[in-house]
């Protein structure tokens, strides 16, 4: 995830490839799209790492992410 970018609602939902993810401190929970639906559902996402700073996590953002350990 670059800095500075807004993620849609559902963007990477379903894609299986994705292994892992970066969430830089400048993310805000807004930009994230959850006002719908998690941006990361159903992903293949089995590693993520936030930078020191962030503030909170939003419940659901990896909803249905089943290799997230």
């Amino acid at each position: 995830v670059k800095t500075g970018c807004t993620i849609n609602s559902r963007a990477f939902s379903s894609c299986t490839r994705l292994a892992s993810i970066h969430i830089p401190k400048t993310l805000k929970t807004k930009a994230l799209g959850l006002n719908s639906a998690n941006p990361f559902a159903e992903s293949g996402v089995a590693s993520v790492t936030f930078e020191d700073g962030i503030e909170a996590i939003p419940d659901g953002l990896f909803g249905k992410c089943s290799r997230l350990e």
